[in-house]
């Protein structure tokens, strides 16, 4: 199946999450902010996918399930995870969530360990976000970062699949040099979904050096020296995330 058309407008799944994950054992440094598209890549997309007659729902990862109290998360990482090498858990003290990250010795469809991240809504203290991320330390070879693009791959054709409104899902978005989001998608019931690749060789089939600015011959782009990482993030709700706010004129 030919892979679909990208849509241009970026979904805002980063931004939500980059208020929520706050472990530095775990989290990568997601943009809080909108950024400008330097450019698009069909690098790792799917080239065939098996087609779904309903839209996808973002529900969690593995048995653990977003709305679930910390407790039953535990008991989900006892049953899925029976050999976690190292688990922390944390307080953010601006957003007033919990979180808690373990640290397993391998996790498909990636190579290496795995860290996965379980933040808990401010008000609520239910599962709000899950992030699993795969980091090849160092200076990774050309065939380690390959395989990390092939995961992300494998995890992008589990979402494009399914139905998504039009404008709530990008694919191929790279957001700043060395950074590529491979999907990221917004459910009709406000969850999000993202695959997130750093540190892997591109091909770029367009650079956007302004609005309006036509397309450049595709170039191939090197992979950047340092590690590389792929994050699969699921959230379930993009626009209003359970975190502490200020009550207007508190202070």
């Amino acid at each position: 199946m030919n892979v679909p058309s990208l849509p241009i407008r970026p979904a805002p799944v980063s931004r939500w999450l980059g208020l929520m994950l706050t472990l530095s054992m775990s989290s990568l440094p997601l943009a809080t902010h909108a950024q400008p598209a330097v450019g698009i890549s069909f690098s790792g997309q799917p080239t065939s996918f098996l087609v779904q007659s309903e839209p996808y729902a973002v529900q969690g990862f593995g048995r653990a399930r977003l709305g679930m109290s910390m407790d039953e998360v535990k008991a989900s990482i006892a049953a899925d995870y029976p050999q976690v090498i190292s688990t922390r858990e944390d307080d953010n003290a601006v957003d007033r969530t919990r979180s808690m990250a373990i640290l397993v010795p391998a996790l498909a469809p990636a190579p290496g360990r795995a860290t996965i991240s379980f933040v808990f809504g401010h008000r609520s203290q239910r599962l709000a976000a899950i992030n699993i991320a795969w980091v090849l330390e160092g200076e990774p070879s050309a065939a380690q970062r390959e395989a990390l693009l092939a995961a992300g791959t494998q995890l992008t054709s589990g979402l494009v699949g399914y139905q998504w409104d039009v404008g709530s899902f990008i694919r191929g978005h790279v957001p700043a040099p060395g950074t590529l989001i491979m999907f990221s998608g917004r459910d009709a019931q406000g969850g999000g979904a993202e695959v997130r690749l750093d540190g892997v060789a591109l091909d770029m089939e367009q650079r956007i050096a302004s609005a309006g600015a036509p397309a450049r011959p595709a170039v191939k782009v090197p992979a950047p020296g340092g590690a590389a990482r792929l994050r699969y993030s699921l959230v379930s709700q993009v626009e209003r995330p359970d975190v502490y706010r200020l009550v207007p004129g508190s202070f």
